[in-house]
């Protein structure tokens, strides 16, 4: 009778080890199948139109958020560099001269920068080219380090279904045990 007491651990025991092995199988497939797996990605961030959407984050308006550090950077370039790489430049530039140029590459800088930076994505940065880049990002990945993130990112799931699995074998085990004693009290009492 004691043994019966055991069963549902059994079940647990055996259950949790029947998905483990079959965590691993599935693991070893999304190791193996890498490229495929690249593929499919890619051909989903393809069908979000990625490409739009870093189009409206260069729109003009996100830009304007950035000129204080585009105002800094061209503020250092004609202070220090500009003066250091042109010599004779820095004998006719005055406080006032500089700030009228900075004023003036500032403004230029502003207007021209949101259609520099659209056009340079519509032609480097299509929804195929995007894809491509994760794919073949993906593809390049060292075998450990594809295999370091895979069980990063589907380790706590498999993690989970183990624990539903060894506490649904419980759960059977339990049920187990009691139709035995049913069976035996139902049955095998009318017997004697």
């Amino acid at each position: 009778m004691f043994f019966i007491a055991l069963f549902p651990v059994f079940a647990a025991f055996v259950s949790w080890i029947v998905f483990k092995i079959f965590t691993v199988i599935l693991l070893q497939g999304f190791y193996k199948k890498r490229n495929e797996l690249a593929r499919t990605v890619a051909d989903l961030i393809a069908e979000q139109n990625l490409a739009k959407n870093l189009e409206h984050m260069i729109a003009a308006e996100k830009i304007k958020a950035y000129e204080p550090l585009i105002a800094e950077r061209i503020s250092t370039f004609l202070d220090q560099k500009l003066q250091k790489k042109m010599p004779v430049l820095a004998m006719f530039s005055g406080d006032k001269l500089m700030v009228q140029a900075k004023e003036v590459v500032m403004e230029e800088i502003m207007a021209s920068l949101p259609a520099l930076m659209q056009e340079i994505a519509q032609k480097e940065l299509t929804n195929e080219q995007i894809a491509a880049k994760v794919s073949t990002a993906i593809n390049k990945l060292p075998g450990a380090e594809w295999e370091r993130k895979v069980n990063t990112l589907l380790g706590p799931i498999l993690s989970k279904i183990q624990m539903a699995a060894a506490i649904l074998g419980f759960i059977l085990g339990i049920l187990f045990v009691l139709f035995l004693v049913l069976y035996y009290y139902i049955f095998l009492e009318q017997v004697k």
